[in-house]
């Protein structure tokens, strides 16, 4: 079974160049993606509201009945339940001295230099509130996986939380098994807005004045470009989604092969590998430590490199290993 493809599912980029015929978008997005493995594998699906995406999933099946000849049957149904998965707005906004921007002789190449750093703060915050932001704590932003699954037990879905050890302190890890796909897991944009980060010049080519924030009310002549991404993410179906936890950093390299034959117990904790795009995520000192194994073939034989689009790529099982540093060493165990 070769899963190391998108399974025909409509990345960032894909509905990206669909809604922009002139690229300008597309551009953006795909500058995005680059090592950002998370936005490049997450199929996105315009949400059923403006400001988030309302789902009905089916909570009890009807009940049947055995019968006899001449025996009737009462009429059964089946339950369902309604929830929301909301969209976030992360804006920015950059202030660059037209002045400072002229004084190389190219200050469209010197504007651009700035977007290209607001462009890398979009991958770094969207990558780690799609793990560990939660609606809980921080009312505008949105909810990430972490707060979904973050016990062992007494929460729904607790079976889809497997410890990797009774690890102490807060030097843990997790590694997340995603079966990326639409009514299963995916990205969402507001009802009728574009995908992807907008970019807008607000100040024209000759600049504006903006306040110098020295409270004085001074101002200076200023490039202004604003920065938006309405964004959320939906857990239509948590089945598809598996969490390892409590990977201690100081009993990782002691346990042997315990890490791949958990990751294989993810495989089979995950509803279906089959009508989805499923793919590891885990950080680099998690990672590190796979390598080492899949170079050590007397080991095992489920860790290997294939090659996508010409690069090798870790995997286990057919199922691609993605590093991502938005993934941190300190978390605190699940119990």
């Amino acid at each position: 079974m070769s899963t190391l493809n998108t399974n025909g599912f409509s990345t960032l980029l894909d509905v990206a160049k669909r809604l922009d015929p002139n690229g300008k978008i597309a551009r953006i997005v795909e500058s995005l993606t680059v090592d950002c493995p998370l936005l490049e594998d997450m199929p996105w699906v315009e949400a059923n509201g403006p400001d988030g995406h309302l789902i009905t999933t089916r909570t009890s099946l009807p009940s049947l009945t055995w019968r006899k000849y001449n025996q009737g049957i009462l009429p059964t149904k089946s339950s369902t339940a309604q929830f929301n998965e909301v969209c976030g707005m992360l804006d920015g906004t950059s202030k660059v001295d037209v002045k400072l921007a002229q004084r190389n002789g190219n200050a469209a190449e010197y504007r651009a230099s700035e977007d290209v750093s607001f462009i890398a703060s979009y991958k770094r915050t969207l990558e780690t509130a799609f793990f560990y932001s939660s609606q809980k704590t921080n009312p505008e932003q949105i909810t990430g996986l972490s707060p979904r699954l973050d016990a062992l037990s007494g929460i729904p879905y607790s079976s889809q939380v497997l410890p990797f050890g009774a690890a102490a302190g807060s030097d843990s890890a997790s590694v997340w098994l995603v079966g990326w796909a639409p009514k299963k897991v995916y990205g969402i944009y507001p009802k009728g807005s574009t995908v992807g980060l907008q970019m807008k010049n607000i100040s024209g080519e000759e600049g504006r004045m903006v306040d110098d924030g020295s409270g004085t009310g001074a101002e200076f002549l200023a490039y202004q470009t604003y920065f938006s991404w309405n964004v959320g993410l939906a857990v239509e179906d948590a089945r598809y989604v598996v969490r390892l936890c409590n990977i201690d950093d100081d009993v990782l390299a002691e346990t042997g092969n315990a890490l791949i034959l958990k990751l294989a117990e993810m495989t089979e904790q995950i509803q279906s590998l089959d009508d989805c795009k499923p793919v590891f995520y885990m950080n680099r000192r998690v990672r590190s430590y796979l390598r080492k194994q899949a170079i050590d073939s007397t080991k095992q034989s489920t860790l290997a490199y294939d090659s996508v689009g010409g690069k090798p790529v870790l995997s286990f099982s057919g199922i691609p290993i993605h590093r991502t540093d938005a993934l941190l060493n300190t978390e605190a165990p699940l119990v």
